[in-house]
């Protein structure tokens, strides 16, 4: 009776039209408002009793301006398919204070403040400023030069402004110097017209400001204190007014890409020698300069005959320097144990191949001032490129101001006495190469000492060169031309040059190219020797069986030595 009153009332208020919008389909494809669970959802259903829904079912759809409700009363209504089509519909009346009126729902809504529903919301997220240290901050920008000397800045500072970061060391103490392109005031003459480089290059000096550091942090300017460097180049390098500053960073330059690992683009799957410095070697700072001096020389040089550098690491200590590796070793080491086996065109070749090596440093104004066997190195096809470059110099002439440690039974009568080395003076150490060439690697004046041996070049007494296997034009050329005392009389080293091919190339037609035989044992090889010394007449002396350290060639020469030992007399 409750649902047939319920019935009557809901159809003669005509509005249950308004809900159709909300029925939900099943899955057998009958419509419905989900609130009653055992209402039937298909014709084939039966009708069963109802059941009042929980109070924490689904709530019931409530509408604007209508008073009908969700009140959970049952309408049933014949669709035009025949089947009953089953809502459920709230009444306010039967509500009993579980829904609002729509009065009541009015006036909520007319206090309703819609810009309380809308607030700007603002992604705030901690942000975590990692600052670098100075260490890696220098190790991740391209214009720091590590230890580079000063007077290399000028290589890559060509223009006012350019500038790059490097550090030096006085004292065991490290610095960190800004070198900065000066312009300077100069009048053009109409010359540096002719130069390459005009309109790319300026007439600049080059001016260094100290990093300095204290509590607050680090300047190069008193009034201008940064909390760490990479602020200091921030602020000088992107600030909008330079010309405003006292230090007006342009341009970086950037340093040359020099190999760290060695399986870096370039020398992938090659080896290389690594030439470095002990951090408890004596004199640190002295040796640390010449390795740099004697690695910028290399880094110019490019030639079949020439060892040539791969790269250098100077950011940190120990300095270590890349360079060809030639697995054949030292040439003296090679004519020490296979000296015997080697025929004349092979020891040719050698001659031939160092010439060439040191002609072409003298085209490139550089003086070697070490020319040895020692010094030459082979790769695996037994060519030969001249190496060690720790005495090189550049120019033509070179004046000794302090004392060196230097070969002395290699070295040329003007160097003896007047301390000074011209290419003409390679030329005539370039003899002596040719001496241990022939001889199997005996050095000069091998069975005299040092001080005996200066005493004999200083006298023009030279080795001689009949008990070699050099060929008799040869000998002629070295006496008459290279060990000659006078410099001006001395060949240069492109006539060597000429002699030697056309000696090599007759010889080899002769012998049929150049040959060698590793000695089988070391017996063999000294009835060899002494079989060949009665031959030539030559001593029986036993020559070396291993080279000499370069410790024991070395002697410290003083420039003003002579008139220190006259004036103690």
């Amino acid at each position: 009776m409750e649902d047939q009153k319920a019935m009557e009332k809901y159809t003669g208020e005509k509005s249950f039209v308004s809900i159709f919008e909300w029925v939900f389909r099943l899955k057998s494809g009958s419509e419905v408002i989900p609130t009653a669970p055992c209402e039937p959802t298909s014709p084939n259903q039966p009708i069963t009793s109802l059941q009042k829904p929980k109070e924490n079912g689904i709530p019931g759809y409530e509408f604007e301006g209508s008073e009908a409700t969700h009140s959970g009363t049952v309408l049933k209504e014949e669709n035009k398919e025949g089947g009953d089509k089953t809502i459920t519909v709230h009444d306010s009346a039967g509500a009993k204070g579980s829904a609002l009126s729509a009065e009541q729902r009015k006036k909520i809504f007319e206090k309703r403040n819609q810009g309380d529903l809308h607030e700007i919301i603002v992604p705030e997220r901690e942000e975590k400023i990692v600052r670098k240290d100075d260490e890696s901050f220098l190790e991740n920008i391209s214009f720091y030069h590590g230890f580079l000397p000063q007077m290399e800045t000028m290589i890559f500072i060509k223009r006012s402004g350019d500038f790059l970061l490097r550090k030096c060391e006085d004292e065991g103490k490290e610095f960190l110097m800004i070198s900065v392109g000066i312009l300077l005031d100069c009048v053009e003459d109409g010359s540096e017209n002719l130069d390459e480089n005009y309109g790319q290059n300026e007439a600049v000096r080059v001016k260094d400001y100290i990093v300095r550091r204290h509590e607050v942090g680090v300047f190069i300017e008193q009034h201008m204190v940064f909390e760490c460097l990479e602020d200091l180049f921030v602020f000088y390098m992107l600030h909008p007014n330079k010309a405003s500053l006292n230090v007006h960073l342009k341009r970086a330059c950037p340093k040359r890409v020099f190999l760290a690992e060695v399986n870096s683009f370039g020398i992938y799957g090659e080896e290389v020698a690594v030439k470095s410095l002990l951090m408890d070697s004596a004199n640190l700072s002295n040796l640390k300069e010449k390795m740099l001096e004697e690695a910028r020389i290399m880094l110019s040089l490019r030639h079949e005959n020439v060892v040539e550098i791969c790269g250098w690491a100077i950011d940190k200590q120990p300095f270590m320097v890349l360079i060809e590796y030639m697995q054949g070793g030292s040439l003296d080491s090679f004519l020490i144990q296979n000296f015997e086996g080697s025929n004349i065109s092979l020891l040719l070749k050698f001659a031939f191949e160092a010439a060439k090596g040191v002609s072409y440093l003298h085209q490139m104004l550089v003086l070697h001032r070490d020319v040895a066997a020692r010094n030459c190195l082979l790769d695996s096809d037994l060519r030969l490129k001249i190496g060690d470059f720790g005495l090189a110099v550049n120019g033509r002439f070179h004046y000794m101001k302090t004392a060196e440690k230097l070969p002395t039974r290699y070295l040329s009568p003007e160097t003896l006495s007047m301390f000074v080395f011209f290419q003409a003076t390679d030329c005539f150490a370039f003899g002596n190469l040719i001496f241990e060439i022939f001889s199997g690697g005996m050095m000069p004046f091998e069975e005299f000492s040092s001080a005996d041996a200066r005493l004999k070049i200083l006298n023009s007494e030279f080795n001689d060169l009949e008990t070699t296997r050099a060929p008799p034009a040869l000998r002629s050329f070295v006496e008459e031309k290279l060990w000659t005392y006078r410099m001006k009389e001395r060949a240069g080293m492109e006539e060597t040059v000429r002699l030697l091919k056309s000696l090599y190339k007759e010889y080899k037609k002769m012998e049929g190219g150049p040959k060698t035989n590793t000695q089988v044992s070391e017996e063999v090889s000294l009835g060899n020797q002494e079989v060949d010394a009665v031959k030539k007449g030559m001593s029986k002396k036993m020559r070396r069986r291993k080279p000499v350290s370069r410790a024991e060639l070395l002697e410290d020469i003083c420039p003003t030595q002579e008139e220190t030992a006259a004036n103690n007399d």
